[in-house]
């Protein structure tokens, strides 16, 4: 059943505000929760301009400095610049590949990159000067707030979390900037890692260990498990070396599907679209989504569909980063930082799942030895990780 959204009238400035007050207050227990700011769309759009047009040949992709409202905003006033953006990706990821012999490291990532708040036109300014100037700065030197969130604050967000009676979403919360049809934005493949490599090898430690205390608590030590991977694509981030009985994949581009080496059966499928989950009820012990959870229009849905498939004990694990496809994720995401994001996701589960999950938990996967290192002289930070975790009773 769709959980229904209350329809909202077309927003201005004083809307924005009013949104952002009513959220803070509904999340005051949160410690980071800043103070409620009108839009600041004017000077954003000027920064991100500058940043998109002078790393365009320096980066492979475009640094995107949302601001602090979380509706679509600001992002409508970028249509123009985004859908060209979007054309010039869509072409580069239509060329011809081997895929027999494509190594996805020397492939530029397609991403849109976000970073954590919003950054002031100075800094705009500053980073768009370097990049132009030709210095070897990657542009992570300049966010606002250029660390990763703390563990323990991770944790934090979800620990004896007082959730609202109702799901406190409307259906512009999970808007788009581009609407357009999302089979055919992922028609053609593409081949690329979409965390870097040191996240990638945290989340597949993270399947790991997740994958052994299912299979102790639902079978009291090592087992072959059913896993469904949400979203899938060429690589499930999985440790090639567990223990699977079967492995599917449910995600948006054949192709990809048919590269991912560790799936015994894949299904293309848009859960915007469809989100009832093409598999029988109790059919597998952990449900995973990778990176993709930011795409989803209709969260609820799946998350209620991914209850109902998770076997009793099993785990749904949701793992997200800070990079995306900006014109294609919700405006309930593109203005938030990493803990707003964590909240976000535990919320999905909560009133997606209702009671028959129990309480999402956060985890932090973020690469250690390297957080919040900025980025000079060519240096790079490693990309942030979290993971939001629940258990169907």
């Amino acid at each position: 059943m769709a959980v229904p959204l209350p329809d909202v009238e077309e927003h201005s400035d004083e809307h924005c505000t009013a949104r952002q007050a009513v959220s803070l207050e509904q999340h005051s227990h949160r410690r980071r929760m800043r103070k409620a700011q009108p839009c600041n769309c004017t000077y954003h759009l000027s920064a991100t301009l500058l940043l998109m047009f002078a790393a365009e040949n320096t980066l492979g992709f475009i640094p995107i400095y949302p601001s602090r409202c979380n509706c679509l905003h600001t992002s409508l006033r970028m249509n123009v610049c985004m859908r060209a953006r979007q054309e010039h990706d869509v072409a580069y990821s239509q060329q011809p590949r081997d895929l027999s012999t494509h190594n996805p490291a020397d492939t530029k990532s397609l991403h849109l990159k976000t970073r954590r708040r919003g950054v002031s036109l100075f800094g705009g300014l500053v980073g768009s000067a370097a990049l132009i100037s030709g210095a070897s700065l990657s542009w992570t030197a300049f966010p606002s707030s250029a660390a990763a969130a703390d563990a323990d604050e991770v944790a934090a967000t979800l620990r004896d979390v007082e959730w609202e009676e109702t799901p406190p979403f409307s259906r512009e919360d999970f808007r788009r900037l581009d609407e357009s049809s999302d089979s055919d934005f992922y028609a053609a493949p593409r081949l690329v890692y979409h965390i870097d490599e040191r996240a990638a090898a945290a989340a597949k430690t993270f399947y790991g260990t997740l994958f052994r205390d299912v299979a102790s608590r639902r079978y009291g030590g090592e087992h072959a498990l059913d896993v469904l991977d949400l979203c899938s694509s060429w690589i499930s981030h999985y440790p090639s070396e567990g223990k699977y009985r079967r492995v599917a994949g449910l995600g948006m581009n054949a192709e990809e599907l048919r590269a991912n080496p560790l799936l015994s059966e894949h299904v293309v499928r848009d859960l915007n679209k469809q989100p009832a989950l093409p598999y029988a009820d109790s059919s597998f012990d952990a449900v995973t989504c990778t990176v993709s959870i930011d795409y989803l229009t209709r969260p609820l849905d799946v998350i209620r569909e991914v209850s109902r498939v998770l076997r009793p004990g099993g785990s749904v694990a949701i793992l997200f980063s800070d990079r995306l496809f900006f014109s294609k994720a919700v405006a309930l995401w593109t203005g938030k930082d990493d803990l707003e994001h964590v909240y976000t996701v535990g919320s999905y589960i909560h009133y997606g799942a209702g009671d028959a999950m129990g309480a999402p938990r956060a985890v932090d996967l973020t690469p250690k030895p390297l957080r919040g290192i900025p980025s000079f002289g060519g240096a790079k930070r490693n990309d942030p990780l979290y993971a939001v975790v629940a258990d169907k009773l």
